[in-house]
């Protein structure tokens, strides 16, 4: 059992990276937001009643699982039919448009790898981790034994996949 210090110490270490983590693969702040929310809710009440060996690789695996329900229940909301309801961005500086551009063409090509592929892309490339640590969140969360050598080949593919997309 967690006590409560631990938690929030637990909570200030990997608030950000699993919002990062959740964010990427909703591709929607609020989203994302709500996701971390859940995360930490959902391992609190865990942490009452089980003892907790890895706190990153449960956090991860609760997050994946909300992931995988935000993409059952996701109705998808078109940008021309925001604006025709009145939607307008507070902030027009181009710096801005065109970063907002080039992360909304980056999801885009996520978009278009396989979820597993998606998924190691954006623990290795955006959350940080090494294919062992990857290979072991993925394991617990799925049950399936997957080897860092696999993560490795499905990393190599999806880089070929992304590098394939851009050149079109």
């Amino acid at each position: 059992m967690m006590d409560e210090r631990e938690f929030m110490s637990s909570y200030d270490a990997y608030s950000d990276a699993i919002f990062r983590h959740c964010f990427f693969r909703l591709s929607g702040r609020e989203e994302a937001k709500d996701a971390v929310q859940e995360v930490f809710l959902r391992a609190w009440k865990y942490s009452q009643a089980n003892k907790i060996e890895n706190i990153r690789a449960l956090l991860y695996r609760i997050a994946g699982n909300i992931i995988i329900d935000t993409y059952r229940k996701k109705k998808t909301i078109s940008l021309d039919k925001l604006e025709e309801n009145g939607f307008q961005p507070k902030d027009n500086s181009y710096e801005k448009i065109m970063l907002n551009t080039e992360a909304k063409n980056f999801i885009k090509l996520l978009d278009r790898l396989e979820d597993k592929e998606r998924e190691v892309v954006i623990m290795r490339y955006v959350d940080g981790f090494g294919p062992d640590e990857i290979a072991d969140i993925i394991a617990k969360r799925d049950g399936d034994e997957v080897s860092p050598n696999l993560i490795s080949v499905r990393l190599s593919r999806a880089i070929s996949k992304l590098q394939s997309f851009i050149k079109q």
